[in-house]
């Protein structure tokens, strides 16, 4: 192959690659950055109720699976290595320790499985599936924890077309193969692989998910270099509750702790503890292609690292919290009418964005706090979005500006500021908020609030601004206008 022709061919995917909103934790459900990898949700039906899923997960075990349609007691190790196929009505419990490489597949109404302690391996790497068409679930108060060193599906519950679920009370422990993604070159399509969570929920209603103390962590390396994992999937549902969760994830690439897309509607994130250690891309929450949704009252702390070039997104990229589009080119916006209010984040990384909206109508982000450090780090990001209320919040900003890779790509460029607005967004207020931002680089250009592209009736009022480099900018000047268009500035 020739010089010029692999260069257009590694071209033409590093565009691919770029064009995505957000992006994929699993990868053609869950969109967050547009740093490497490309989505694919246009190429899904927008129906809730269409339970022909594009990527359902056939729960397989690799035993025959025993029948329980009794209440029962686990009281010895002979029931350890069986998978057991349960029926409606039936309440399962245990006498003993630990129960070793075993699996449930509820298929029913009204079960309930309480206080086991389950150690699976790559034998078992499913622990409790949950039926099309099951409904009255109650997952409490137990302790799971998978080791799988294979490449196979790793889940501690998943659930497919269930209603009305609890998942209460347990302890999730999942050490796995980050899961691989990318080209398959024999047939020149992306790879639809996202396999790894603690619990995924898909075209279900009313789940519960509170409670849980939830570690996801890597066993061996996938040896891919775009490797992903979720804590909390939450995939085409309605409904749900993730409430209470305390969550840490290390180990692949990609870090997603609590994500939603493929058109959710009205899943509501509160309370959560979230604490994300990366060394290339780290998010806390996402809503993609989800609305109606809120996000409260979480702490989320994260740090990434990454040396410039050598990771995927060729510099190490850190989210708190998203609302988004997630198809690409959609001509209306699937992030609509989210609220994300009363959060802390505190990141550390190379670029840092502690909010984000990104073709996103009618949000509000109000009485949040961020604090971000790193080297090209900004509080509030927003792209092409409308009629999106930001109010009361304080963002602390401490950048050190330095020249980034060449090829990173996102919609709001990196930029160290407090808030940063670019393509035709309109209709923002920007009200009574604190920004300070410092940039220890002396550049004599950091601004609070920076507009950029066509940005039109953005009001910026009422906020107390203070920028340093070390110039120092208060006030209206600290607010950069480079759009020509009708915005307003009244601020101290």
């Amino acid at each position: 192959m020739n010089s010029k022709l692999l260069k257009s061919i590694l071209l033409g995917m590093l565009i691919v690659l770029c064009m995505s909103v957000t992006m994929a934790a699993e990868v053609t459900e869950d969109t967050t950055s547009e740093v490497a990898i490309p989505s694919e949700e246009n190429s899904y039906d927008n129906t809730l109720n269409n339970i022909e899923s594009d990527n359902v997960e056939q729960v397989t075990q690799t035993r025959s699976y025993n029948p329980i349609s009794t209440d029962t007691v686990i009281n010895d190790s002979t029931w350890d290595n069986q998978a057991y196929d349960v029926t409606s009505n039936v309440k399962i419990t245990t006498n003993i320790t630990q129960s070793n490489n075993i699996a449930f597949r509820l298929n029913g109404n009204n079960i309930t499985i309480d206080g086991l302690n389950i150690v699976n391996d790559n034998t078992t790497p499913i622990c409790i599936s949950i039926a099309s068409g099951s409904s009255d679930i109650k997952i409490i108060n137990n302790n799971i924890a998978i080791n799988n060193n294979a490449s196979t599906e790793t889940r501690a519950v998943y659930m497919f077309n269930a209603t009305n679920v609890y998942v209460t009370n347990n302890t999730f422990d999942i050490c796995a193969v980050p899961q691989s993604s990318g080209w398959d070159n024999s047939t020149g399509v992306w790879l639809e692989n996202m396999k790894v969570s603690a619990v995924k929920e898909e075209l279900s209603n009313k789940v519960t998910i509170n409670n849980n103390v939830i570690t996801v962590s890597k066993s061996v390396s996938s040896g891919d270099y775009f490797s992903s994992t979720d804590a909390i999937t939450v995939k085409k549902s309605e409904n749900s509750l993730i409430d209470n969760n305390t969550i840490t994830m290390s180990g692949s690439a990609y870090l997603y702790a609590i994500s939603a897309s493929y058109y959710c509607n009205n899943i509501t994130a509160i309370n959560n503890i979230i604490n994300l250690t990366g060394n290339n891309y780290i998010c806390g929450i996402q809503f993609s292609s989800t609305s109606n949704s809120k996000a409260r009252n979480n702490q989320i702390s994260g740090t990434c690292t990454a040396t410039s070039g050598n990771c995927p997104s060729y510099e190490a990229f850190a989210y708190g919290i998203i609302s988004v589009t997630g198809t690409w080119g959609a001509s209306n916006s699937e992030a609509v009418g989210n609220i994300i209010e009363n959060n802390n984040v505190t990141l550390d990384s190379t670029v840092a964005y502690a909010y984000e909206l990104s073709n996103a109508e009618n949000n509000i982000i109000n009485n949040n706090i961020a604090t971000v450090t790193g080297n090209v780090v900004m509080a509030l990001g927003i792209y092409n979005s409308s009629n999106n209320n930001i109010t009361d919040n304080t963002f602390k900003v401490i950048g050190n500006t330095t020249d980034l890779n060449d090829y990173i790509y996102e919609a709001v460029y990196p930029e160290t500021t407090g808030i940063k607005i670019v393509d035709y967004s309109s209709n923002i207020i920007i009200d009574n908020n604190s920004i300070t931002v410092t940039d220890t680089t002396n550049n004599n250009s950091t601004y609070c609030v920076i507009l950029e592209e066509l940005c039109d009736s953005i009001d910026v009022t009422n906020n107390v601004l203070y920028s340093s480099d070390p110039q120092i900018r208060q006030g209206d000047d600290s607010v950069r206008d480079d759009t020509g268009m009708q915005n307003k500035y009244n601020n101290r």
